[in-house]
C-alpha cells in the first residue's frame, strides 16, 4: 500500500514539474497564439538551458541589443527564433545552425514595452524557452524611421573572426542595410515601404555554418554575432534582402 502511494506521489511530482515547466512565466495571454504561430507543435520548456540578456529598460528602441547563450548541453540546436509579442513584426530571427553554436547575439527594434521569447528547438522535439520583458520608455521602435540607418553603401558587409578561448571563435558581422517596416513614414506623411535583409547563409572553412531568415524587426544595419566551439579560417556570408539583390563577403584565410 504505501508502495503504491510512493508512486503515486512521485507520478503527481513529474506531471506538476513537467506542467511548470510549460508555464509562461510572463503570463502573457499571447502566449499560445505565439507558440501556435511561431513555434507550432512540440513540447515547451521554460528551463535554464538558455540565457536570456537585454537591457530591463530601453530608450533607444529601434536599436536594442540581445544575447542568448545556450547553458551547458544545450548546443545541438536544430532551431533558433526570437520573438518580441507586442512588435507589430512579431518574428525577429529565425536560425537553422548546423553545428554547435554557444550564443548568438543581435540588435532589433521594440515597438513597445514587451515579452522577449528566445526559443531552440533540440532534436527531441523540444522547444527550450527564456523569455524576459523589457520596458520601452520611447516607444515607436518599428514605427519611427532611424535617421542613420543606412545611411553607408547598400549591403557592404563588415566581419570579423576572434579567438577564444580552449580553441573557440566568435564572427561577429554587420550589414549596412535600412532594413525598413513598412510602419515608419517621412515628415510629409508618405509611407516608407519595408525593405530588409530576408536570408543569410553562413559558412567557413568547414562547411555549412548556419542559415539565417530575418524580418524587419532586426535593427537597421543589423549586427549579428555567433559564438563557435572551434576556430573559424575562413568565412563567406551570403545575404539576400527584399527586393532581391543580392550581398556576398569573403574573409581570407590567414597566412602562415
Amino acid at each position: 500500500m504505501l508502495a503504491r502511494l510512493a508512486i503515486g506521489l512521485s507520478a503527481l511530482l513529474w506531471m506538476t514539474a513537467a506542467q511548470a515547466q510549460q508555464a509562461d512565466p510572463m503570463k502573457s495571454e499571447m502566449w499560445e497564439t505565439i507558440r501556435a504561430e511561431h513555434l507550432g507543435g512540440g513540447t515547451i520548456a521554460f528551463d535554464d538551458s538558455i540565457r536570456l540578456m537585454m537591457p530591463e529598460r530601453v530608450e533607444t528602441a529601434f536599436s536594442v541589443p540581445m544575447v542568448a547563450k545556450f547553458v551547458g548541453d544545450l548546443h545541438d540546436v536544430e532551431e533558433f527564433v526570437v520573438i518580441a509579442e507586442n512588435n507589430p513584426i512579431q518574428g525577429v530571427i529565425r536560425m537553422t545552425p548546423y553545428r554547435p553554436i554557444e550564443s548568438v547575439g543581435l540588435d532589433m527594434r521594440l515597438e513597445q514595452s514587451t515579452p522577449v521569447r528566445a526559443a531552440a528547438r533540440t532534436p527531441d522535439g523540444v522547444w527550450h524557452v527564456a523569455s524576459t520583458f523589457v520596458t520601452v520608455m520611447t516607444q515607436g521602435g518599428c514605427s519611427t524611421p532611424n535617421p542613420e540607418g543606412g545611411a553607408s553603401e547598400l549591403g557592404a558587409i563588415a566581419a570579423k573572426t576572434f579567438d577564444r578561448v580552449g580553441g573557440a571563435s566568435r564572427l561577429k558581422f554587420k550589414i549596412n542595410h535600412p532594413m525598413d517596416t513598412g510602419f515608419a513614414t517621412q515628415d510629409d506623411g508618405t509611407p516608407i515601404p519595408a525593405y530588409y535583409i530576408e536570408s543569410m547563409t553562413i559558412t567557413d572553412d568547414h562547411g555549412p555554418v548556419a542559415d539565417l531568415h530575418t524580418s524587419a524587426a532586426m535593427a537597421s544595419d543589423p549586427t549579428i554575432i555567433l559564438d563557435l566551439p572551434e576556430r573559424q579560417q575562413s568565412v563567406k556570408i551570403d545575404a539576400r534582402d527584399s527586393k532581391g539583390l543580392l550581398f556576398e563577403f569573403t574573409s581570407n584565410p590567414p597566412t602562415m
